[in-house]
């Protein structure tokens, strides 16, 4: 065991060459008791773990500071190798340690310790020995050297001249920029040299500088005013044309003015200018306004115009550096330019004003002045050339093209002073119709060997012109026909008038005059009767025949029921041809049920005048119409038994006042009416027919039916009466008190009428106006009113209101003469109950009166 614990004190001591301290204590231990010395050993044994640990730490530093020393190396042989300057590394007896100089000169490096004037080639050096000859003593480098030496200090920026041997017999001399380093490195003294040459970099100092002076005399001399700025807008210099144009000095403007506090440039350009966009634009320079702003001072104080232009200088990166503005006097041109917009402006205006299109037009040359609407005329887009347009003519009218293609040929091949085309031809609207325009052509130059064959050119719109022309020429003949119409038709009116008016007085006077039997009484009243219908029938025939020319006639759409109404017309009808007539009317509906929406009363009036027609012209038989369903719309038909129409007069029975049989009764007017109502409501009307085997007259209408299958649950429009509820509302009445009635009525004959028709069955009130009318309904509430509607002092409407506004029940009848629908419809919405019309007949008045239960 001692001897394990000696060998352990020895190898301890060995690390730090203490054998002497060691073998002394291996003495002492041998004479201390073994069991004392335990203690001891765990002590020795903790150290060597500390040191252990030690050792580990400084080792690993140790490795550290190498790989630092090792990379030191590495960055000192790139720095030595790439580096663009000579460096050299020498010590104080002026001997290169280190050096760059045989990479960068590709010369072999021997291994042999140079002086630096020997590594440098210097002509002195190798003659005599660096630092032996005799021009050494001055020489800058060794001067600097021993300095830096001895004041222990760098030294940067000399600038020496050296002359070096390149060749055997060759010296060059070159410029150099040489800098030092102090060192100490292993404690010697060192100097690190940096060497370099800046003969090429001052040649091209030399060559900035001549190129300088030739851009300042070029800057200088230009005829057009340039400033230089930097990115900012801050003004670096202008040339002396700058100052001799704006009328200012140099010493204001550099460093002080900045252009995009220029009040003389829109905002628009200076965001340009800060986007760094390409402008070339013309800009105005009041110079009043830049005096008083005080973006500088100049001489000037007019208005002048210049061509401004601006130009960028930028980095590699694509950023501004500087900007570089240039302005060009445009003042005279600007002004000319002007005179001359202002005389094309008004020759334009002129142009498009009259809609007449001029052109001047040089085959041979590109000098063309031609107007935008001497373009639209031909039918042509404004930026076509010319000439395509005149070689083609593509949108005129084939019939007239080939005269213009004719002249067009012969002015640009011969001489013809003297021919004009003038002609009125068709240009294409694009649209499949064609425009009218005049078109004149004259050559007012032949002279081909100077490139010289003029033609002037003007056209104008004369579609309006034509347009009138055809208006005037259909104005015209309408007239002619209109004179005409207008005396056949005074002279058919005469007769038409007269034959009722004729059987009406004859009658009357036989009445009043002769005593006849009931009989014979009642026939006289029965010929009257129907003069009357005649006559009232041609009188609403005129009516409608005038506002159908006045284009008033007005149409109040609804949905129609077409089965009532016609089983209502039916019905009508056969009252009208009465029980002993042999002809049957027979209604053949399509559907059980069907709705339009149209026009009810004119409708009603078309197939009612068909009916009354084909009665007319129909002596046994039957006569069926009815409707069908087509795709587009209603199909409606008459067709008769009667004796048919020849087909040479099928064409004329639409006109006005064309009867086939002059000894029937009627006025020649119905079938026309029916034709101009049914092309208003957009459909068409038209007759089949054959001699003797009876005919069809047919109309359609554009209107969508709605058929229904079930029981009809909507209300019709159109209003029915029924027959024998009437009687036996009649009938019913006998037995009641006479009903007190109000009427208002202006004219004593008129209620003398009423007095006779009524008298037996009611009380009566009369009013003279429509004031009496409401006053006398306030003191006797009668059970009813007719109220006519056109009186004095207050008319029917405003005494109908009145009186709503006191009784909201009473039935108030309205009595007009005026016929048309949109006068009932007027009255019905104005708070009267009913409409008769003028001239009163009993059975009407009496029906009315049932309605509203009087």
């Amino acid at each position: 065991m001692k001897n394990r614990i000696k060998a352990l004190l020895i190898f301890l001591c060995s690390f730090y060459n203490q054998k002497i301290q060691a073998a002394g204590i291996i003495c002492q231990i041998s004479e201390i008791h073994y069991h004392s010395f335990t203690l001891f050993t765990s002590v020795f044994f903790v150290l060597f773990i500390l040191l252990s640990k030690r050792i580990k730490k400084q080792n690993r530093i140790i490795s550290e500071q190498k790989k630092e020393i090792d990379s030191a190396k590495i960055i000192s042989d790139a720095v030595f190798g790439n580096i663009y300057s000579y460096v050299l590394l020498v010590d104080q007896n002026l001997i290169v340690q280190r050096t760059n100089y045989y990479t960068l000169s590709s010369t072999d490096d021997s291994g042999e310790k140079k002086d630096i004037g020997d590594l440098l080639m210097c002509v002195n050096a190798l003659s005599a020995g660096c630092g032996k000859s005799k021009a050494c003593p001055d020489c800058p480098i060794r001067k600097a050297i021993i300095a830096a030496f001895k004041e222990k200090k760098d030294f940067s920026n000399l600038n020496i001249t050296l002359n070096l041997l390149i060749s055997e017999n060759q010296v060059t001399q070159i410029e150099a920029l040489i800098s030092g380093a102090y060192l100490i490195l292993e404690k010697e003294k060192y100097l690190l040299l940096t060497v370099f040459d800046t003969t090429h970099q001052n040649k091209v100092k030399e060559k900035i500088a001549e190129k300088h002076a030739q851009f300042s005399v070029t800057f200088n001399t230009l005829p057009v005013a340039i400033a230089i700025c930097n990115r900012d807008g801050v003004v670096h210099e202008v040339n002396d044309y700058y100052l001799e144009l704006m009328g200012t000095e140099k010493e204001g403007l550099i460093q002080r003015v900045n252009v995009f506090n220029n009040p003389c440039l829109p905002d628009t350009i200076k965001n340009q200018i800060k986007q760094g966009e390409y402008i070339s634009e013309e800009v105005s320079y009041d110079f009043q306004k830049l005096n008083r702003t005080g973006y500088f001072k100049s001489i000037y104080s007019n208005k002048q115009y210049y061509k401004f232009t601006v130009n960028y200088v930028k980095t590699g990166n694509g950023q501004i550096e500087k900007l570089i503005l240039i302005w060009v006097n445009n003042t005279l041109v600007h002004n000319t330019l002007k005179q001359n917009k202002n005389i094309m402006d008004m020759f334009r205006f002129v142009s498009t004003a009259s809609k007449i299109g001029f052109s001047s037009i040089n085959l041979l040359k590109e000098d063309t002045i031609v107007t935008p609407e001497y373009f639209i005329n031909l039918g042509e887009n404004k930026t076509t050339n010319i000439k395509n347009i005149i070689n083609k003519y593509s949108n005129i009218h084939p019939d007239d093209r080939e005269y213009l293609l004719s002249f067009s040929e012969r002015v640009s091949h011969e001489k013809i002073p003297d021919i004009t085309f003038d002609k009125d031809i068709r240009v294409s609207d694009r649209s499949g119709g064609w425009r009218w325009i005049r078109q004149v052509l004259i050559q007012k130059t032949f002279d081909p060997k100077n490139k010289n064959i003029e033609i002037l050119g003007m056209n104008i719109d004369i579609t309006r012109q034509k347009e009138i022309e055809e208006k005037l020429k259909r104005a015209q003949q309408q007239a002619e026909n209109s004179d005409k119409q207008k005396s056949v038709f005074l002279s058919n009116m005469s007769h038409e008038i007269r034959t009722p008016l004729n059987a009406i007085i004859g009658f009357s006077r036989l009445l009043a005059e002769t005593e006849t039997e009931e009989n014979e009484k009642q026939s006289y009243i029965d010929i009257i009767n129907n003069n009357n219908q005649l006559l009232l029938q041609l009188i609403s025939d005129i009516l409608d025949l005038s506002k159908i020319e006045a284009n008033t006639l007005e149409f109040n759409y609804s949905n129609v029921n077409i089965n009532t109404l016609l089983k209502d017309i039916e019905q009508t009808t056969r009252m009208k041809a009465g029980e002993k007539n042999p002809v049957k009317i027979i209604f053949e509906p399509e559907s059980p049920h069907c709705y339009i929406y149209t026009e009810r009363n004119r409708l009603s009036q078309i197939i009612n005048n068909l009916l009354t027609n084909a009665m007319k012209f129909t002596e046994e038989g039957c006569i069926r119409f009815g409707y069908k369903r087509q795709e587009s719309g209603i199909y409606f038909y008459i067709s008769d038994t009667g004796k048919g129409i020849p087909e040479e007069k099928q064409k004329q029975m639409f006109e006005r006042f064309v009867k086939l049989d002059k000894f029937k009764s009627g006025t020649g007017l119905g079938l026309a009416i029916c034709k101009s109502i049914i092309t208003k409501l957009g459909g068409e009307i038209g007759v089949n027919s054959k001699p003797g085997k009876g005919s069809t007259f047919w109309f359609t209408l554009p209107a969508n039916a709605i058929y229904f299958s079930g029981k009809d649950k909507q209300n019709d429009t159109s209003r029915t009466s029924d027959k024998n509820s009437t009687i036996d509302k009649q009938e019913n009445t006998l037995n009641i008190p006479k009903h007190t009635l109000l009427i208002a009525e202006d004219i004593e004959d008129n209620y003398r009428l009423y007095e006779v028709l009524l008298n037996k069955k009611y009380n009566l009130l009369h009013a003279w106006n429509g004031q009496e009318a409401v006053d006398l309904f306030t003191k006797h509430r009668p059970d009813a009113i007719l109220m006519d509607v056109r009186m004095p002092v207050l008319d029917g409407y405003e005494a109908t209101k009145a009186i709503r506004e006191i009784e909201q029940d009473i039935p108030i009848i309205g009595v007009t003469a005026f016929a048309f629908s949109e006068d009932k419809e007027k009255i019905l919405s104005s708070g009267f109950n009913m409409c008769i019309t003028k001239p009163i007949v009993s059975k009407n008045l009496m029906e009315a009166l049932t309605a509203v239960n009087v």
